[in-house]
């Protein structure tokens, strides 16, 4: 009875040590500056583009190898001015993103909140758009790219051209 004992103990061991890395490691958390300055020419005419807030991220690796990662933008706004006539707009842009980056290569980012977006998500028209609902942007193994959205969307470029 004790040599089963000590065979069960073993084997315990021996699948504690075989478990996958992931399991053994937690999950990162992180509270990173979300705060940057740029000029963004999609409007047909500069906009200077204004940021500020916090991310959080929060990230781990699955059993299968894929990185995954939560961030969150609780507090983030977007100030977007048109240079030439100073007219300017300030956006709420909190939201939450679900990444999966897959050990074959693949990518999906599922955003859910307000997203700023450098092109209509529907039409792919160039401009600054705000989408207040969900998309879900995906890249699969071989390369493809796809994007689908849900919500409304908001044309900054007609707002700040007025």
């Amino acid at each position: 009875m004790k040599r089963l004992a000590v065979v069960l103990c073993l084997t315990l061991l021996a699948l504690v040590a075989a478990a996958p890395s992931a399991q053994a490691a937690p999950p990162t958390h992180e509270r990173m500056p979300a705060n940057f300055d740029d000029v963004d020419e999609t409007c047909g005419f500069p906009v200077e583009v204004h940021q500020t807030g916090f991310i959080i991220v929060i990230q781990w690796v699955d059993a299968d190898g894929s990185l995954r990662r939560f961030e969150a933008y609780p507090e983030v706004t977007a100030t977007f001015t048109n240079q030439s006539t100073g007219q300017s707009v300030t956006v709420n842009l909190a939201g939450t993103a679900h990444i999966t980056e897959g050990a074959d290569g693949s990518f999906t980012l599922i955003g859910t909140g307000n997203w700023g977006f450098n092109h209509h998500p529907d039409t792919d028209e160039p401009g600054i758009f705000v989408l207040s609902g969900r998309f879900v942007f995906s890249i699969d193994a071989q390369g493809n790219e796809s994007l689908s959205s849900v919500g409304s969307v908001v044309d900054l470029c007609a707002q700040l051209a007025a």
